[in-house]
């Protein structure tokens, strides 16, 4: 039976260096229900929450730099507001335990 749904894995499963928050906290567009001048904001297939995403640094000093920076996904009903960054350095780490795993291809239709 082919998995159904996304997978639960911790933060550390996925980062297991950390990872460092280098963007701004962004909508992600539903573009199935935008049109030309008219943005809407997708929201989770399951919780119906509303999805942000976010530019992270992979701290894992293995990672090929061109792979290193990556987009994270995160439900929240309203805006998140990343915590201050590091003293002396630009980065901020995220504040999470749990990750779900999903696939690209169910959150936008080809056109």
């Amino acid at each position: 039976m082919a998995l159904q749904g996304p997978i639960p894995v911790t933060f550390p499963m996925v980062f297991p260096h950390g990872c460092y928050i280098v963007g701004k906290v962004e909508p992600v567009k539903d573009f199935d229900a935008s049109t030309n001048g008219r943005f809407v904001q997708a929201r989770d297939k399951l919780t119906s929450e509303l999805a942000w995403q976010v530019a992270v640094m992979d701290g894992d000093p293995t990672v090929k730099a061109a792979q290193k920076t990556v987009a994270v996904k995160i439900l929240n009903p309203v805006q998140p507001v990343p915590p201050a960054p590091m003293p002396g350095l630009p980065f901020r780490t995220p504040r999470t335990s749990v990750i779900r795993l999903t696939t690209g291809h169910h959150d936008r239709k080809e056109r």
